[in-house]
């Protein structure tokens, strides 16, 4: 374990960085010293290094705090109140100071992470690292964005990395009471982006995906009529009769378990469409790939402006894709740049 720590303290010592260049244009990759995933399970990676030493809830609580509201230090008698608040004044900051070097024993290079002092304690904005949440965050907001531009295709890309983002609700082992109106904020937002998804994967034709996203979804809120709608017209669209049939008698037993209540009208008028086979697959374009598609799109506007949403959207899917469609997107935003 000291060697794995010391590894680590290289890492970040060193905050090794790794270029890529481009002809005609240099896109620069940071990979950075840490990465702290928050959703689902607790974990802390310093350069390559998973550090297992830092099990203990409340260190794993005060970092998540000071993580997600790096945007001011934050005093002492906040902290202590916020993780003690049972506690009175003396013993709660007592209690903080304890943590703090039980900490530094298990991570000795804290301080690289958190500026402290005698009042207050901050997070690191120096630190390069990666923080789930903040990924999450941003590509909501990259999917707002792509819907106000009318971008489909870079909408679904920010609502697909989203849902990959989040693996599970915000430290769900953490019972500290500042915890709990965070997390139902982003289980909330997940919640909308799954239906988001779903919604746009429907319009756009790709059932499969579409019903995954569904099934994802129930498996998340399982009393969401909505859900339970759409997946019995996607079955039905894809002439899944059993499954569709199935899907109305889990809605059913679900909401008579949990709520004690019979599925909504609008869920029994999807149901008898079905039933009365009055779903139908709905006429569309044959799909295109995505160069394709985009351009077709932009056939009626001057290629100069053709050019411009070109490289936004592929600006956008750089952010989200893995190392060798990242390449792919830069290569072809160079490209455009020398037209």
């Amino acid at each position: 374990m000291r060697t794995n720590l010391n590894i680590a303290r290289q890492a970040i010592s060193d905050c090794t960085t790794a270029e890529e260049s481009v002809v005609s244009g240099t896109i620069t990759q940071i990979h950075p010293a840490m990465t702290m995933h928050l959703l689902g399970d607790f974990q802390l990676i310093l350069g390559d290094i998973p550090l297992m030493v830092l099990d203990v809830p409340r260190i794993q609580s005060l970092l998540a705090y000071l993580a997600l509201h790096s945007h001011a230090p934050q005093s002492r008698a906040h902290l202590a109140f916020l993780l003690w608040p049972d506690s009175n004044e003396f013993q709660a900051r007592t209690n903080l100071r304890n943590l703090l070097f039980k900490m530094r024993q298990k991570l000795p290079d804290t301080n690289l992470m958190l500026k402290i002092d005698r009042h207050t304690l901050h997070w690191r904005h120096t630190m390069p690292g990666v923080l789930d949440v903040l990924d999450f965050e941003r590509a909501i907001a990259y999917a707002d964005h792509a819907e106000k531009q009318g971008d489909r295709s870079a909408l679904r890309i920010a609502l697909e990395q989203a849902v990959q983002f989040y693996r599970g609700e915000l430290l769900p082992g953490c019972y500290d009471e500042w915890i709990f109106p965070e997390r139902d904020r982003l289980s909330q937002l997940f919640h909308d982006v799954l239906m988001r998804l779903m919604e746009l994967l429907e319009e756009e034709g790709d059932y499969q995906v579409a019903i995954r996203i569904a099934q994802r979804l129930l498996r998340y809120d399982s009393l969401e009529e909505s859900a339970y709608r759409s997946l019995i017209r996607l079955y039905a669209i894809c002439d899944n009769q059993a499954a569709a049939e199935r899907t109305y008698q889990n809605c059913i037993a679900v909401l008579e378990r949990e709520l004690g209540v019979e599925p909504g009208a609008a869920t029994r008028e999807v149901y008898e469409q079905y039933a009365n086979h009055n779903i139908t697959k709905p006429a569309s374009f044959p799909r295109l790939p995505f160069v394709r598609r985009v351009r077709n799109r932009w056939l009626k506007v001057s290629p100069e402006q053709w050019m411009e949403d070109r490289k936004q959207t592929l600006k956008t899917k750089r952010c989200f894709s893995p190392g060798k469609a990242k390449k792919q997107c830069a290569l072809e935003i160079c490209t455009l740049n020398k037209s």
